[in-house]
């Protein structure tokens, strides 16, 4: 067919070469085949619909391992209240048993500065499509200013790691709220049931608020008491607090109190400020000499130029003085 086709083609009479467009041909290619999969995939989830009795209760089962708990709440400040939420480790595995969803993110545009990512979720049941456009800037802010990141690495963690939270919200928005709710309370017993005060559970808590720059003083200033004394309740808590911070929801500052520091702290500080203080007051007294010696030269270029000679120490010292005439005293008269 494509032989035929090519035979019956009129000639080129132009002399221009005419130029395919492969990328044109591809993407059509691609935008059917995506067409014709979510067609095939809503068809087989109309022949196998879920049963929601039975995806409920798999879900509190799933919710009832500590693995998953532990790491499925998530706790922040919004001004002076807590709001608490089920995380996206959570929100991936409600979707997978509750069944017929799809879900993910793909790069919109990337430029420089910034990407613009989509994430969606559907609900191929009832052909439900919940998404979220958003723009992911490539400056990071710090205390010591901002700066635009450029490592591959780290870039893509930032875009996926904005991409994972908008995701969960897709997921959950097609969840209905009491099964959220219903995970969301089998969480939080999971997590009381199971915790154990142990030296090894102590450490691993400490060692993983280390790895966010948060100290073990900070948090025993946060519970009220030495950490080796902490309650089930609060290893609860503190791990909410923990997966808000991993997922980027909140930071230290929200919820822990900045150490003050030591003596040997301060005293390096005020060390240090005495030194560039110092420095400061050398350069400020460099500065000055050289301000002198070019007023000096520029006072001399002044002579030289109203004078027309040019005197130096060593031409005076050489100077003779035999041809100067002597003044002969006035005699009596």
């Amino acid at each position: 067919m494509v032989a035929n086709l090519a035979k019956t083609a009129p000639a080129n009479t132009t002399g221009a070469i005419s130029k395919p467009q492969p990328q044109s041909a591809i993407t059509a290619v691609k935008a059917q085949r995506s067409i014709t999969e979510v067609q095939a995939a809503i068809a087989i989830a109309k022949q196998f619909p879920r049963d929601e009795g039975e995806a409920r209760e798999k879900i509190l089962n799933a919710c009832a391992r500590s693995s998953l708990a532990e790491r499925g709440v998530y706790l922040y400040k919004r001004g002076e209240s807590d709001v608490t939420g089920l995380t996206i480790h959570v929100a991936k595995e409600i979707a997978r048993i509750w069944g017929n969803i799809e879900y993910g993110w793909t790069i919109v545009d990337e430029k420089i500065d910034s990407t613009t990512v989509e994430t969606c979720a559907r609900d191929l049941e009832s052909n439900i499509r919940s998404y979220i456009e958003f723009t992911v800037s490539h400056r990071r802010v710090t205390k010591k200013g901002s700066y635009l990141v450029s490592d591959p690495r780290d870039l893509y963690e930032m875009v996926a790691n904005m991409a994972a939270r908008r995701m969960r919200a897709c997921i959950l928005g097609l969840i209905p709220n009491d099964i959220q709710d219903d995970a969301h309370e089998q969480c939080d017993r999971t997590m009381k049931d199971s915790v154990e005060i142990t030296p090894k559970t102590i450490k691993a808590l400490v060692s993983a608020f280390e790895e966010l720059k948060v100290t073990k003083k900070q948090l025993e200033k946060r519970i009220q008491r030495k950490i080796e004394s902490v309650q089930p309740g609060q290893v609860v808590q503190l791990r909410k607090i923990f997966n808000s911070m991993k997922e980027g929801m909140s930071d230290a500052s929200s919820w822990f109190e900045e150490e003050a520091p030591t003596a040997a702290a301060s005293a390096a500080i005020v060390t240090k400020g005495v030194a560039g203080l110092k420095g400061k007051l050398a350069n400020i007294q460099s500065a000055k000499k050289e301000i002198e010696v070019d007023t000096e030269q520029a006072l001399a270029e002044v002579e030289i130029e109203a004078t027309g000679e040019v005197v130096t120490d060593e031409t005076a010292e050489n100077e003779n003085y035999d041809d100067i005439p002597e003044f002969a005293e006035d005699e009596p008269t």
